[in-house]
């Protein structure tokens, strides 16, 4: 949380009173509404003329989770969002994943993303997968989590984003 509040140059005020409790307060820097307002806009009327994919989403964040889809659903594409690694794979052995893209988060409880990834390629060889972290690329890179070229974005993302960043990897 503190590095996507600095991220976001923002900060968070923590008090604690014995007996009564603890409060966490966090200040997000203010925002144009008419700059958001455009770049939604813009990422609609441009998603209308993209491919729409159907995407297994792998967020055990339930809000993280949640949000997602629905970005996505926004683009118009069809999601099936599972928790868990062990779910994920459950619907690839009852599924086929020649048209799916797989977008994981990295660090998962159980098996990590890239360990999905290959779990999944033994059922369906080439998935094309899109990872998504909290931790920058460059974290993620030089503890050797991710292969070099391992399409990648990092949370928090905007709707502009994702739809770049899927395309990109159905592209691969």
């Amino acid at each position: 949380m503190y590095g996507i509040m600095k991220q976001y140059k923002g900060f968070i005020s923590v008090t604690s009173e014995l007996h009564v409790g603890t409060t966490f307060k966090l200040y997000f820097p203010q925002s144009e509404e008419n700059e958001e307002e455009n770049l939604v806009e813009s990422t609609v009327k441009e998603s209308t003329s993209l491919p729409q994919i159907s995407i297994l989403l792998v967020e055990d964040d339930e809000m993280v989770r949640e949000l997602t889809k629905e970005i996505l659903e926004e683009l118009g594409h069809t999601v099936i969002a599972t928790e868990s690694s062990k779910d994920a794979l459950s619907f690839c052995k009852n599924n086929e994943l020649d048209n799916y893209l797989l977008l994981t988060d990295v660090i998962m409880p159980e098996m990590s993303g890239p360990e999905l990834k290959q779990a999944i390629n033994l059922i369906t060889p080439n998935v094309k997968t899109l990872f998504m972290s909290g931790y920058t690329n460059d974290a993620i890179s030089h503890q050797g989590v991710l292969d070099e070229g391992a399409y990648f974005i990092q949370k928090p993302f905007t709707m502009d984003e994702l739809a770049r960043k899927v395309i990109e990897a159905i592209e691969q």
